[in-house]
């Protein structure tokens, strides 16, 4: 490959502007913190950290313009061009040897790269007041919040294993000391260590997964790998497939390490062991971001996986379709357990991921249909949960105490209704309750799954994957419900005589806008779910 222009890596780095800029405010704002030391500046990096997102996101719409502006003869749009010089950008395969795709396939890297980005500034909002209260304001609890997010952002638009490895690093790495920021609490630092522990373990089938695949085709090109298992290129590797027809063991090998690693990123059956007690001990701040950032990105990177070893299908789609149901059938079972609602949440992102695994079983069938929906549903799961905690921040400011266990949640309805109402509607949606965001999230992808079936009659099996999946559904209300009837339906407890009772306050206005923003976003997504299902196509 020749050496780049200076004129060629402005516009590749154009193109990448938005993880840059991140990166670039992540330095800032951990510069910030020795500047701003004071008490009365304590807010100041989460002040720059809030700007910088929203000016990430400025970034992000001339993305989405530069690849989504007809190409006619109207002046206005022919201006737009122009002013974006679009006919001079790349295609995106060509961005720095083919390891990034700003865009990828059917825009699901550009659509998820808004949904991180919006994960992360409603994290920011919640998070000043929370650290506060526990005295761990420090600016690079921001400064690592940015970087995970960059991670997050490399990590979905990655087309080569090592950048994908090297971007799970960059957010793992941030993760690992956030989930042990709450010191000395020993629940945070349990939770860091049982993090940095397993995540290593993963990070070491990941790689040994890449080897295989460097190992028997030569490339680490996601692209390539695809087209060389295709029989499109000639590999001067040892043979892909043998003459016979079967599948070479270095290369399933390699796919089961893949799949090993990406699973326990994401909390799949069995691989979710640390879910409930990393985002039970973590401050409940980053449990947020984790449970919305880390799954919506650990997706992504399954699915350009999965699209690179789409001639594997027929072995693959098996073992997901099992992982699928043990995924749903342990999350949806773990969480009735659950009188915490952060291990409730835990064992409900769990559940999620199974719902989101049958999805994926009619990929190659219709991926036209399944990528927009599978983006919706990424969505709305990242906003659902987002909104939970933003109220459990709300409600925790409004009483002056940390409201996580099922008795804490008694009388709720009566001393702040509103609150109460909006919990229980994103708890509502979470369940999949018609005519929530969160039921038609589940519609659309499963209808996908249920044509796929149709269209192959020797996939028929999937449609009992469909079923299971609402059997499971209905089943997870249970547990939603015991928190709704709580509020509602449960006096809360008498105040002793020589206790001072607590004066309500109202929320500070970050934790309001970012309650605000999440509920509004998730009621127009429940009343139009076609529009928005046709801008992610």
């Amino acid at each position: 490959m020749p050496p780049m222009s200076l004129q060629e890596l402005g516009t590749m780095a154009r193109l990448m502007s938005m993880p840059i800029f991140l990166a670039f405010v992540g330095l800032v704002v951990l510069l910030s913190d020795l500047i701003f030391n004071r008490d009365d500046e304590r807010r100041w990096p989460a002040y720059l950290t809030i700007a910088g997102l929203i000016g990430s996101l400025f970034l992000w719409v001339q993305s989405w313009l530069v690849y989504n502006l007809p190409e006619t003869d109207n002046a206005f749009f022919a201006k737009a061009r122009e002013l974006l010089r679009v006919e001079a950008l790349p295609q995106p395969e060509l961005l720095f040897g083919g390891m990034y795709d700003p865009v990828g396939f059917f825009k699901l890297t550009l659509l998820c790269n808004l949904i991180i980005v919006i994960v992360a500034l409603v994290v920011t909002l919640i998070a000043p007041g929370y650290l506060e209260r526990r005295d761990l304001q420090r600016g690079e609890f921001y400064a690592l919040l940015l970087f995970a997010t960059v991670g997050l952002i490399l990590m979905v638009g990655s087309t080569h294993l090592i950048l994908t490895f090297l971007a799970l690093e960059l957010l793992s790495i941030p993760l690992y000391i956030l989930a042990g920021f709450a010191r000395p609490d020993l629940r945070s630092e349990e939770s860091a260590l049982k993090y940095f522990l397993l995540g290593s373990f993963a990070s070491a089938f990941l790689l040994y997964g890449i080897a295989l695949v460097y190992g028997a085709t030569g490339t680490m090109n996601l692209y390539e790998i695809r087209a060389i298992l295709a029989g499109d290129i000639q590999s001067g590797a040892p043979q892909i497939l043998l003459v016979n027809g079967q599948n070479n063991l270095m290369v399933l090998g390699g796919l089961t390490m893949l799949l090993v690693g990406v699973g326990f990123k994401i909390s799949l059956v069995p691989f979710h062991q640390w879910t409930p007690d990393v985002y039970e001990g973590a401050p409940t701040v980053v449990t947020a971001f984790m449970v919305a950032g880390t799954k919506v990105a650990g997706f992504v990177m399954l699915v350009n996986i999965l699209v690179a070893f789409i001639v594997l299908y027929e072995w693959w789609w098996p073992l997901i379709a099992i992982i699928a149901v043990l995924t749903m059938l342990v999350g949806n079972i773990g969480a009735i357990r659950q009188r915490n609602i952060k291990r409730m949440l835990a064992y409900s992102s769990i559940a999620h991921a199974g719902y989101m695994l049958v999805g994926l079983v009619g990929l190659p069938v219709f991926p036209n249909i399944i990528l927009p929906t599978l983006s919706l549903y990424l969505g709305v799961y990242a906003l659902m949960n987002l909104g939970a905690f933003a109220v459990l921040m709300a409600l925790e400011e409004a009483t002056d105490r940390e409201i996580v266990e099922l008795e804490d949640f008694a009388g709720l309805g009566r001393a702040h209704p509103v609150l109460a109402l909006l919990l229980g509607f994103f708890l509502l949606s979470l369940a999949g309750f018609p005519p929530t965001a969160g039921y038609f999230a589940k519609f659309f992808l499963f209808t996908g799954t249920i044509l796929s079936a149709q269209r192959d009659p020797s996939l028929a099996l999937q449609q009992w994957l469909v079923v299971a999946a609402v059997v499971l559904s209905v089943i997870s209300l249970f547990y939603y419900a015991r928190y709704i009837i709580a509020m509602f339906m449960t006096a809360a407890p008498a105040v002793e005589d020589d206790e001072e009772e607590f004066e309500p306050e109202r929320p500070s206005w970050m934790v309001g806008t970012a309650v605000a923003v999440t509920a509004m976003l998730v009621l127009l997504i429940g009343l139009f779910p076609n529009p928005l299902l046709a801008l992610f196509q």
